[in-house]
């Protein structure tokens, strides 16, 4: 997840400024408590928050956002893609930081990584004869994941023999909105407690 990512890469500037939890949740205005669950992953923070972290930490917000190589931010790419008009995505990371303070207060970790891979997904309920017993109707499901550069699908066929099972798990998923990342873990979760 996301805020794992972020969390990993504000404890590691943290430690290469020598610093303890406190000494930044002070130098941020924010309880130390509440830094260490962004640290650990555990609290979806808002972009104010991060941001108030990466000025302490004297970087950049999207630094913060970058894979373990600490050069990737792909994720912050895509947010911008998906959720921006064209010219802004010319220089995604760029305007990344520097989100109005009323956006950056509203959107969090979280925001952002559904953005980047979820920006909008379809679910369909599916179904079909089954290829091992003829005349008996399984019934599945579908994601279609609209993005800038065009769709993508993920199909999870002959899940069970019974619509409103699905149907359920259909429901679930428009609530939770998960990525694509995210997305097969979700639906082996639910299966696994038929």
């Amino acid at each position: 997840m996301l805020a794992t990512i972020v969390g990993h890469n504000i404890k590691s500037r943290r430690l290469q400024s020598q610093w303890t939890i406190e000494c930044l949740a002070g130098q941020c205005g924010l309880d130390p408590a509440h830094v260490g669950r962004i640290e650990r992953g555990q609290h979806n923070a808002t972009l104010t928050t991060i941001s108030r972290i990466a000025r302490v930490l004297c970087c950049r917000p999207h630094q913060l956002f970058a894979d373990d190589n600490g050069t990737d931010y792909g994720i912050v790419c895509l947010f911008m893609m998906n959720n921006f008009f064209q010219p802004i995505a010319q220089n995604a990371i760029y305007y990344f930081d520097e989100l109005s303070f009323i956006v950056r207060s509203k959107l969090t970790i979280q925001d952002v990584e559904q953005g980047a891979y979820a920006a909008n997904v379809e679910f369909y309920v599916t179904e079909r004869e089954s290829p091992i017993c003829p005349n008996v109707v399984t019934y599945g499901l579908m994601a279609a994941y609209v993005q800038t550069h065009g769709r993508n699908y993920s199909m999870f066929p002959d899940i069970s023999l019974h619509r409103e099972v699905v149907v359920h798990l259909f429901n679930q998923l428009n609530r939770l909105r998960p990525s694509v990342l995210h997305l097969e873990d979700v639906v082996a979760d639910y299966i696994q407690t038929l």
